[in-house]
């Protein structure tokens, strides 16, 4: 049986057209910005380094042709390191001097680098992770951990990473840690001899307990903490170190299993959490390819305090955290978007600042003076591209005082009642916002409406209203966005019979569970779907710490609720025509659970359709290869349109 392709539509060329800002860094004067532009071209994305002085509207184009990302600004601002790769090849290490524009290969037989190069303080060493060659896998090969695969990552033995620096005068490379686990970036002292680092934990531990921990230049390693057997919570690999003295460490850590993200200090062996209850490095979800948006925890020091980013509500705020006293943290910088932390330089603070409409753009502030300066203006362009979106905000009630935030989005020249999609986020401790979501503006340039609904169990409105949905996946919450939709056409801005659904991970899993509990939507679409909690705790990457948290209880305690939740225990109720987008290298809700649902669906007579990404990973339609976003971009608007916008 032959598959047929997936032809290209107009939500691909859109797409081809915009452009985003990747990566950026401030040099020490507060001068320049460089930082990278992503654009495609054909089936091949390309990344640019540019560079800006602050005040001017010209940008000078450094590096062109192939990916040049992650720049980093020597201590004395007459370089820059940065990563830079060719079409198909492995990221290399590249030096930049600026007096004559000259750029150099300071590496060229790394297999991967995870993260920006880090300059030394001193100048004289660039610390950077990187990870061995992959083994044959056309070969018989042995796992061992707990946890094998992680998603994006792949087969965890093949990715472990490790601290290396370069001199880059002579090019020498010294590794100066051997892990066995994942590393975050490494993080250098004032004294230019000692790094920290958080790993994601030690290989026999299914949960992947972080530790913090420091090297310096001559190889010796120094466990300082313990982050699991201090919290007690379940630590990723997304932590953050940074150092304000040889003796203390300044940390922020983000966890599938806690309310929110913490910022700490550790002084002598002594922890102090400084975030209190702040929702530190909150997920108001983009869908867009640029990483300093993703929900990856970054500390930034200025003045004995912590700049991070705080979420309230539907937005991204920059909060201050002093590091010692009883100061209480105190809100730095708010605007009507999400802002982003990206570098600091003296008073200087370099942000991206995007909105529900726009991608984010860098901008610099003076942490002093409270003047802020745009450096970058891709909004300009993507607006150009953009069909205009009129924005409509509901609030739904919910139990006690809890109420439930939605926005509407349309054509801003749509009148009356519309065809709409209910669009669900991932997570669930996730939250639409004040971030572009490219499927939601695709759809609405196809034609159709659609209803963002930050449902219970949802992040950003407190710890209540995040763990409303604990333990009862496909109740409170199913209730939300059933009732937003009702409210939607009460209000006469949805057409109640042209409804469609679609989202992805848990949006994915609501899609699938409402589907099975009522006829009243035309079309659906699930991607990267949770159907079946049972199979998925144990092929998750997550599921053996997540779920037992989510759903209340391990598999062997909560094993009725387990079945309970899953989708595939109503499928044969399923009459909606569906469509099943899947990454075929998903390990956070891996293809089988879509597999299971659509060969359910097929048994019934059910319309349904299955659209595979061919080595994509969970969110591989937002951040992988152009063929890929593509892909998805059509079978999500094309699907949803051919049924929605018939009569």
């Amino acid at each position: 049986m032959s598959i047929p392709e997936i032809d290209s539509q107009a939500a691909s060329a859109t797409i081809a057209a915009l452009e985003f800002v990747h990566s950026a860094d401030l040099s020490p004067d507060g001068r320049y910005a460089a930082w990278s532009i992503s654009r495609i071209e054909g089936d091949v994305e390309h990344i640019d380094l540019m560079l800006t002085e602050i005040g001017s509207t010209d940008s000078t184009v450094l590096v062109t042709g192939g990916k040049s990302t992650d720049p980093e600004f020597s201590p004395d601002g007459a370089a820059i390191a940065f990563l830079h790769a060719d079409d198909g090849a492995a990221p290399q290490i590249h030096l930049l001097e600026l007096t004559g524009r000259t750029t150099s290969a300071l590496t060229s037989v790394l297999q991967g680098v995870a993260g920006r190069p880090r300059w030394s303080p001193d100048g004289r060493h660039i610390a950077f992770t990187v990870g061995p060659a992959p083994r044959d896998r056309d070969k018989p090969y042995r796992v061992t951990r707990a946890i094998p695969w992680r998603d994006g990552v792949g087969l965890v033995d093949d990715a472990i990473n490790d601290v290396h620096v370069l001199n880059p005068r002579s090019k020498e490379i010294t590794r100066l840690t051997n892990e066995n686990s994942l590393i975050g970036v490494p993080e250098w002292h004032p004294d230019s001899f000692h790094l920290s680092f958080i790993t994601s934990g030690r290989q026999d531990e299914w949960r992947h307990e972080g530790g913090i921990r420091t090297v310096d230049l001559n190889g010796n390693s120094t466990h300082i903490a313990d982050l699991a057997d201090i919290f007690s919570i379940t630590v990723t690999d997304t932590g953050h170190v940074a150092t304000s003295s040889g003796n203390s460490w300044i940390g922020a850590t983000d966890s599938p299993t806690e309310t929110f993200g913490r910022v700490f200090t550790i002084e002598d062996g002594a922890f102090d959490i400084r975030s209190a209850q702040l929702d530190i490095n909150g997920d108001v979800v983009p869908d867009i390819p640029v990483p300093f948006a993703d929900p990856h925890p970054r500390i930034l020091m200025h003045g004995g305090a912590a700049i991070v980013r705080v979420q309230h509500r539907d937005r991204l705020e920059l909060y201050r955290i002093p590091l010692t006293g009883d100061a209480a943290p105190a809100l730095e910088l708010s605007a009507e978007g999400s802002l982003y932390p990206v570098a600091i330089r003296g008073d200087l603070l370099l942000y991206g600042e995007g909105d529900r409409l726009t991608a984010p753009d860098l901008h610099v502030h003076n942490l002093v003076t409270g003047e802020s300066t745009r450096v970058t203006d891709t909004a300009s362009c993507n607006r150009r591209i953009l069909t205009p979106l009129r924005v409509e905000h509901l609030w739904i009630d919910a139990d006690r005082d809890l109420a439930v935030q939605a926005t509407f989005l349309a054509p801003a020249d749509s009148e009356g009642a519309q065809p709409t999609v209910l669009l669900m986020h991932g997570g669930p401790e996730t939250a639409f916002g004040e971030a572009l979501f490219l499927d939601a503006q695709l759809l609405c340039e196809a034609g159709m409406a659609v209803l963002l609904v930050n449902a219970r169990g949802s992040r950003g409105y407190g710890h209540e209203f995040l763990t409303a949905s604990r333990g009862d996946w496909g109740g409170v919450d199913a209730d939300d966005f059933l009732a937003a939709v009702d409210l939607a056409v009460e209000r006469g801005l949805a057409d109640g019979d042209r409804l469609g659904l679609a989202g992805l991970s848990f949006g994915g899993y609501m899609t699938t569970w409402l589907i099975g509990h009522t006829d009243r939507f035309r079309a659906a679409v699930a991607e990267n779907s949770v159907t079946n909690l049972v199979s998925l705790y144990g092929t998750s990457d997550i599921g053996m710490a997540f779920l037992p948290t989510e759903i209340g209880g391990s598999i062997g305690a909560a094993f009725e609720q387990y079945l309970k939740s899953s989708p595939i225990m109503s499928a044969e109720q399923v009459t909606t025509p569906t469509l099943l987008i899947v990454s075929s290298a998903d390990h956070r809700c891996p293809p089988e659970q879509s597999l299971q649902f659509y060969h359910r669906l097929k048994s019934t007579g059910c319309e349904v359709e299955m659209v595979v990404l061919p080595g994509a990973s969970h969110a591989g339609s937002v951040n992988e290869d152009p063929v890929v976003r593509r892909a998805q971009n059509d079978a999500l608007v094309g699907w949803l349109a051919d049924r929605l916008l018939s009569p």
